[in-house]
């Protein structure tokens, strides 16, 4: 399961360098082409819009000519907002790598929270510094929850890369845990679960997870209407909450424990 990790970059990171992974994603990032050839484009419309303005009549040109100057502001604007950012991309290229320890964990909100910010996963350094995936300020990574060693570069709080500081029971353990908070049971539910599913009293579904949601079909004057989540592992689909949507990888197997006469309700949720 740890193979979601991107080890190639961490051990590059070790050695204080970014991978080429990095490297590209961070040009993608901090992209200043459009700015810069846009701008310059522009101003360059502008320019030769004022000069020929000026040399037509002067009756009826002065609009024109207004238009031609604007053009040409535009085109500065854009041209100088295109070199700052092609600035800030060699900054950011030839900016070290930072490291440092920190915990990842899924920020679970009050209902009146929720109308605001979504749960989420947060990844924090011991400083509280919180970091943000490459190019998305504001956005959180999802990652598996536990500690980790952090691999980040100072000036935008990016996350490079994550190094867990846990084995591969570790992490399952942390996900169970959560697993089991966002879908209302706990672990000992889940310990009952396994042993009724030996003895063939509860039934159960494996795979890779697919979310997906449906729109409320009736609209009710007044009421807070929201779509409905669901969580399908091969034949089976289970209704979940917003929490659990945010928490659930598809990237990692799960194992749904649900008994046969109500087969769209979780009872217990694992990794597999």
């Amino acid at each position: 399961m740890l193979e979601i990790f991107d080890l190639t970059s961490i051990e590059s990171n070790k050695q204080d360098k970014k991978s080429d992974k990095q490297i590209k994603e961070i040009k993608e990032a901090v992209n200043p082409n459009v700015w810069l050839y846009g701008g310059l484009g522009v101003l360059l419309l502008g320019g030769c819009s004022y000069a020929a303005m000026t040399q037509m009549a002067e009756g009826g040109s002065s609009a024109l000519s207004f238009l031609g100057i604007l053009l040409a502001a535009v085109g500065l604007f854009a041209a100088l907002r295109g070199f700052t950012t092609w600035n800030l991309r060699r900054k950011l290229l030839k900016e070290p790598v930072q490291a440092a320890e920190g915990t990842v964990s899924f920020k679970m909100k009050n209902a009146v929270a929720q109308l605001i910010e979504a749960d989420h996963y947060s990844a924090e350094t011991k400083d509280s510094k919180v970091l943000h995936p490459i190019g998305l300020a504001g956005v959180n990574p999802k990652l598996p929850p536990g500690n980790y060693r952090f691999y980040y570069i100072n000036t935008r709080s990016w996350l490079l890369a994550s190094e867990p500081l846990f084995d591969e029971a570790g992490m399952r353990a942390n996900m169970n845990t959560l697993l089991a908070a966002v879908i209302g049971s706990d672990q000992a539910q889940l310990e009952e679960c396994r042993m009724q599913a030996k003895l063939g009293q509860i039934s159960t579904a494996e795979g890779m997870p697919k979310m997906e949601y449906r729109e409320p079909i009736l609209l009710i004057p007044n009421e807070l209407q929201t779509r409905r989540w669901y969580c399908s592992l091969g034949e089976n689909k289970f209704e979940v909450s917003d929490q659990a949507r945010e928490a659930i990888f598809e990237t990692l197997p799960l194992r749904a424990y649900f008994r046969e006469d109500k087969p769209n309700k979780l009872v217990a949720l694992e990794l597999a």
